[in-house]
């Protein structure tokens, strides 16, 4: 046997662990590698994703903006809101193609659904249905204030994700009116409240002056025992066998319970739904019928309360009648509260994002937010079917 055998054999099984190492290690190094290059197409798709929900964000956004500055744009009415406004019919509207995505706008008045903080128990049970979850709504308002969004319903005993889902569209937590009212010539003045100074009342309304001296005993009779009228309803009931139809006309957009800048939980009689209507006290079926008929026809949206005299149910021979009463003092024909909805996606994507905000309008180039805007998945006041 060779003397350099064993060196032979030595370097021959050292050749060979070395070749398994290199073996084993390029294994690792290929299953390291293919690792890192699915961790890297997962990084890339999270980014692409983000990318994606980014670009639909600002999408929404720019929608948002867009709605906002439309519910700015002053026309010809600004005694009223109603369907002849520009904004009321931006869901009815194509989606707004914006660089590779669109956006689906609306714009709902918050005033044409029920004030969930002021709704009384007769308005509640007609929402909800029962008794006894109108009593527990009123209820938790006392015992924990305002509720601040409808999500809080839930706390409320009785009260499922199932009803509030059916509630939605029919209720709010913010609704404001300004406490103005609009003459003929588009002019606002501050509405002349009830339980102040009674000269400065009768005064502010203008009545002839029969009328105004019987208005200003009527008024010193009443508040002379230091009583403030409940509400402006049970102040009309009171003057109405003094002042003649007309007069009952112009007083009763022009007068308010107090000074606020805003009045808070009317119900716009020009953009609510038949079943928000329904809901109201003095606003019978009839009547309802007549209104609806008449937002869709030339006789156009309600300009004051007023108007109100000339629909079904109002009237009372030559005086008007209770329903009239119960109903002014929760209606209104105009608002400065908007709920604003932006729903975007992308061209080929399933990505989509939807914002929601409320808004207040008021003099000036912008309508500030009086709720900041939440972001969510899936829109409520918007219709997706057919979008893309």
């Amino acid at each position: 046997m060779p003397s350099d055998f064993f060196g032979k054999t030595r370097y021959s099984n050292h050749s060979g662990a070395a070749l398994l190492l290199a073996i084993f290690a390029t294994v690792i190094l290929t299953v390291l590698a293919v690792g890192l290059i699915n961790v890297v197409n997962v990084e890339l798709m999270a980014s692409r994703v983000s990318l994606d929900r980014l670009q639909a964000s600002y999408l929404a956004k720019a929608g948002f903006n867009l709605a906002r500055s439309v519910l700015m744009y002053k026309d010809d009415t600004p005694a009223l809101d109603g369907p002849e406004d520009v904004w009321f019919a931006l869901d009815q509207e194509e989606p707004l193609e914006i660089g590779e995505g669109w956006c689906k706008i609306a714009v709902i008045d918050a005033c044409s659904l029920i004030n969930i903080n002021t709704a009384d128990e007769q308005i509640l049970t007609t929402i909800t249905g029962k008794p006894e979850l109108a009593e527990a709504i009123i209820a938790w308002r006392k015992d924990h204030g305002l509720v601040r969004s409808l999500d809080e319903l839930l706390q409320v005993e009785g009260v499922t994700k199932e009803m509030l889902s059916s509630w939605v569209k029919l209720i709010t937590t913010d609704s404001w009116e300004r406490n103005v009212s609009i003459n003929k010539e588009g002019q606002e003045r501050k509405r002349s409240n009830i339980n102040g100074d009674p000269a400065k009342l009768v005064r502010d309304l203008q009545l002839p002056e029969r009328q105004a001296q019987r208005l200003t005993q009527i008024i010193a009779g009443y508040r002379g025992s230091g009583e403030e009228f409940p509400s402006v309803g049970v102040f009309l009931m009171i003057i109405k066998r003094y002042v003649d139809l007309n007069s009952m006309k112009q007083i009763v957009d022009n007068i308010s319970l107090n000074d606020k800048a805003y009045v808070s939980g009317r119900v716009n009689l020009n953009t609510a739904s038949r079943e928000v209507l329904l809901a109201l006290p003095g606003a019978t079926k009839e009547f309802v019928d007549a209104l609806m008929e008449r937002r869709q026809t030339t006789g156009g949206s309600l300009r004051s309360l007023g108007d109100l005299v000339d629909l079904p149910g109002m009237k009372d021979g030559a005086s008007v009648s209770d329903n009239f009463f119960a109903l002014v003092d929760v209606a209104c024909t105009k608002s400065s509260t908007f709920i604003i909805e932006a729903y975007s996606g992308l061209e080929g994507k399933t990505v989509n994002r939807d914002i929601l905000a409320i808004v207040r309008r008021q003099p000036g180039p912008i309508a500030p937010m009086i709720a900041g805007y939440r972001e969510t998945v899936l829109p409520t006041y918007i219709t997706v079917e057919n979008i893309q």
